[in-house]
């Protein structure tokens, strides 16, 4: 391999692309029942296909519970037979001061040899579209493919949660302080912030309202609070003290006041896309956009983002390919691209410290 054909990691950042998205039931659901079809056009909050996780089925022993000597004594004490429905804490069999409860909300299955099962409402789901856009595809067991066209930012980390809401800069003085004084124009908005999340501005979530948070990076503490958060966390640059990117700080504030889909999904097999915003915006007269290029080489003249030691990055852009290792300050000897930063600066970077921002 040389640097000349290396094809390096890819956070895309694009004003206009084509979108394509599985909406389907998360892991452990089913009974899918799907609300569209194929060719269909949806809305952001469209519900695009229904489902449930399975139902716990809870064991409760008469027997043991009421003191009886026989299985079929139960019989006379019940107060239910199978396929009756029953609520949390209803009695559903007593004997003198003894009773036999339900411990939740339910159906009784079954009643046989002194033992009661119920199994418990089943926890439904629903999946919305998140995004204007058509039907592609269509998997009756699990869900659907959406395509839709936009403004694509892709982060780093995210919780895995998803909302919708327009995007606002964070007020002046920043989240930390906000408290209460957010203000009622934040209620429902997907708040960028350029400083690093603290425990406060996650605080605002539940307390005034926000959808969604998008920030730089946040300190690892705080990792168990944003997983417990109401609502969406991305972050663009990872854990850490970083400020956001001037280029990615451009890029938002462009779209600031627009609709926005926040997915700060926790990419695997079944969910692979990284955590993003996807921004519906008016599409041009012109030709339909195309999708991302998922394999883009290394050029000269490409824009890059270049990954630093402290986990925050800068924009640049590639002057040249050297084909030959570059010998670095620490010693050592690596592939490199000739890169000139956003700050007229120089340098050799390590191919593996490069992020293109996709086309």
């Amino acid at each position: 391999m040389t640097s000349a054909t290396y094809y390096p990691d890819q956070r895309q950042m694009l004003p206009l692309t084509l979108i394509r998205r599985e909406r389907m039931l998360p892991d452990g659901a089913g009974n899918a029942h799907l609300e569209t079809s194929i060719g269909a056009r949806v809305g952001l909050r469209d519900i695009l296909v229904k489902g449930a996780y399975p139902a716990p089925v809870h064991l409760l022993d008469g027997m043991e519970l009421l003191r009886l000597r026989r299985a079929s004594d139960l019989t006379d004490l019940l107060s239910v037979v199978a396929g009756d429905r029953v609520e949390a804490g209803q009695v559903v069999a007593r004997k003198g001061r003894r009773k036999v409860q339900s411990p939740v909300a339910g159906m009784v299955t079954l009643i046989e040899h002194g033992r009661i099962l119920i199994e418990e409402d089943p926890a439904m789901v629903e999946v919305t579209a998140g995004v204007n856009g058509q039907v592609l595809e269509v998997d009756p067991t699990r869900g659907v493919v959406v395509e839709t066209y936009g403004a694509l930012l892709q982060g780093v980390w995210g919780n895995g949660k998803r909302a919708l809401g327009s995007l606002r800069f964070e007020p002046n003085a920043g989240l930390d302080g906000a408290g209460d004084a957010l203000g009622i124009g934040y209620r429902g908005a997907i708040i960028v912030t350029k400083r690093r999340l603290k425990a406060a501005g996650i605080a605002l979530m539940e307390s005034q309202g926000v959808a969604g948070l998008i920030a730089p990076g946040m300190e690892s503490g705080l990792l168990e609070t944003a997983l417990l958060a109401p609502g969406p966390i991305l972050l663009l640059e990872g854990f850490g003290t970083a400020r956001l990117n001037p280029s990615l700080l451009q890029f938002l504030a462009d779209l600031e006041g627009k609709q926005a889909t926040l997915d700060a999904a926790v990419p695997s097999l079944t969910a692979p896309h990284r955590p993003e915003v996807i921004v519906n915006v008016p599409l041009p007269a012109i030709d339909r956009p195309a999708p991302p290029s998922v394999q883009l080489a290394l050029q000269a003249g490409m824009p890059v983002r270049v990954m630093r030691s402290d986990g925050s990055s800068i924009s640049g852009q590639i002057l040249a390919l050297p084909e030959d290792p570059q010998v670095l300050e620490n010693g050592l000897r690596v592939l490199c691209a000739q890169v000139e930063l956003i700050t007229g600066e120089r340098m050799p970077i390590p191919l593996a410290n490069i992020e293109v921002f996709g086309r």
